[in-house]
């Protein structure tokens, strides 16, 4: 690796799906997306291939990636897939910070997730221990099949049952070469305050929240905001 720099190096980023389900066990898989296999894989399995060139930790240590020498950085840009407008766009000339900032840059990378089977007494219990207002519901794969939320716990008034009976379907989801204007359209049209952000192959790598957005705003003019 002498005679090759990070700069030269893809940075696949490291995405942490943890999962809760049926009365609470939680699970978790740290993965990468693999664009040659167009597929994700575990950290464990990237670290055994032949062109893993190590981990790189991002200076404010909230990014993880893993190096790739199989890929150079402008081959893995060129592998990104066009990403189709999300909502109807006005003609701009000059394109604001907004649209030149993809969304990986300000979503969560370690995703608290749920299976549909799982308790609603468990569901609250992980909002309250976790301080989440919502989550996404991922299948056996780890693909987005729905949101829930507080407040539709509170719909239930207390009443027994699992997610899959209260969640709202997945209608809506970010690929995290979308720009974080089009999540802020996303969200005001929909009138939704989170949304997954999921990979070439579908699954969950990401959430950017509302709040998401009022904090890159903020430091984008130099503000102070919370981590």
């Amino acid at each position: 690796m002498a005679d090759r720099t990070f700069e030269d190096l893809a940075k696949l980023p490291i995405s942490v799906r943890r999962v809760c389900a049926g009365e609470g066990v939680l699970t978790s898989a740290a993965e990468v997306y693999c664009q040659p296999r167009e597929r994700s894989l575990d950290v464990d399995a990237c670290e055994g291939c032949a062109d893993y060139a190590g981990l790189m930790l991002e200076l404010d240590g909230r990014r993880k990636y893993v190096l790739c020498r199989r890929l150079n950085a402008e081959t893995a840009r060129a592998l990104q897939p066009s990403i189709p407008p999300i909502a109807r766009r006005l003609p701009v000339d000059n394109p604001s910070p907004g649209d030149r900032t993809p969304v990986a840059q300000i979503m969560t990378t370690d995703v608290i997730c749920v299976r549909e089977d799982l308790s609603l007494t468990a569901l609250a219990t992980l909002l309250l221990e976790r301080n989440l207002s919502g989550v996404p519901v991922v299948d056996l794969a780890g693909r987005p099949i729905g949101v829930i939320s507080k407040t539709d716990l509170l719909r239930r008034d207390g009443a027994p049952g699992c997610v899959a009976e209260v969640m709202t379907p997945m209608s809506f989801v970010l690929h995290p070469e979308a720009s974080v204007s089009q999540a802020a359209a996303l969200m005001a049209f929909e009138g939704a305050h989170r949304l997954p952000v999921v990979s070439d192959d579908g699954k969950v790598v990401g959430l950017v929240s509302s709040l998401d957005l009022m904090r890159w705003l903020g430091r984008l003019d130099g503000y102070l905001t919370r981590a």
